[in-house]
């Protein structure tokens, strides 16, 4: 009894092993295995032609951007196949009677579209009954009409100590709002200069100091990581005119210790002109980004100053 029971507990821990080891395996690609880009385009007759593409693990996933006389086309591969040319297969590969019984309801559909209402069915349109002219009622004889032109007179030229008292009142409305809005301006003033303050002496702590030449650090290896490999640009240039075109190949040599030899510039003195192909190759790990939120979160002081900032 206790030996089967052994068996059966070694099974369970087997089978627990195995997962363990799927599950760890499956983290160890998605952090290792790197995702490859590559760009191949070029710019001729005022025409694009290309190809941008990304693959993960060993190309079984797969992103294509294409593009042919300045038409973009993207599609996604999965082992090779795509996806989109999968579902028009399996649109298309419909039984005949569904495809039938499509065509009868669409006949069905115009017949009764095509079905013009008799004049029985159309309803008479109700006449709407005249409204009769409103009756002006008569006043009495004894009541003799008021005089409204001295009220008049009086709504029309008001006083001359009215009209003061308004400008006044105007004025004093136009001061106040001239008092608030300085008011306003010089709090904002003061907000921003305390906020300076506050930013200025997070700067200078020699903690925070420390925690930015780490982010500085880190920061600069994941634009490595993230570089091209391989990176190459021919171009054929011309700005129409020879004196801004040796402008431009000056300010390009002066630039030629950052790209080398990855970039080749033949100018064109006599006309405007841009050509060229461009042949971009690199690669991204995901690895990279967790090992740096990884030695960043370590770090105490970078923490405090970003719960600092978040306050």
């Amino acid at each position: 009894m206790l030996s089967i029971l052994w068996i059966i507990i070694k099974i369970i821990l087997i089978i627990l092993l195995c997962i363990l080891g799927i599950l760890l395996a499956g983290i160890l690609i998605v952090l290792l295995v790197p995702l490859r880009y590559g760009a191949q385009l070029s710019w001729l007759e005022q025409k694009a032609n290309g190809s941008v593409k990304i693959s993960w693990l060993f190309r079984i996933v797969m992103f294509c951007m294409e593009v042919k006389d300045n038409q973009i086309s993207t599609k996604v591969l999965l082992f090779g196949r795509d996806f989109k040319k999968g579902r028009t297969s399996r649109k298309r590969s419909l039984p005949e009677n569904a495809a039938a019984e499509r065509r009868t309801r669409g006949d069905q559909a115009e017949k009764k579209e095509k079905i013009v209402p008799s004049k029985e069915m159309i309803p008479e349109e109700e006449v709407p009954e005249q409204t009769k002219p409103e009756q002006k009622i008569p006043k009495p004889p004894g009541m003799a009409e008021e005089d409204t032109s001295s009220k008049e007179d009086t709504e029309t030229h008001p006083g001359v100590f009215e009209k003061l008292r308004k400008r006044m009142d105007g004025l004093k409305q136009m001061l106040i709002r001239i008092r608030e809005n300085i008011q306003a301006i010089w709090n904002k003033i003061k907000s921003g200069k305390m906020k300076w303050d506050r930013w200025m002496e997070l700067y200078h702590d020699e903690n925070n100091q420390n925690s930015l030449r780490l982010l500085k650090k880190e920061g600069i290896r994941i634009l490595r990581q993230m570089a091209p490999r391989t990176f190459r640009v021919n171009l054929h240039v011309g700005l129409g005119e020879p004196a801004s075109t040796g402008l431009l190949l000056g300010a390009a040599a002066c630039l030629m210790p950052i790209y080398e030899d990855s970039v080749r510039l033949e100018p064109e003195f006599e006309e405007a002109v841009l050509e060229g192909d461009m042949l971009v190759k690199g690669r991204i790990r995901l690895g990279t980004f967790v090992l740096t939120a990884i030695r960043l979160w370590k770090d105490k002081n970078l923490r405090s100053l970003i719960k600092r900032m978040i306050k």
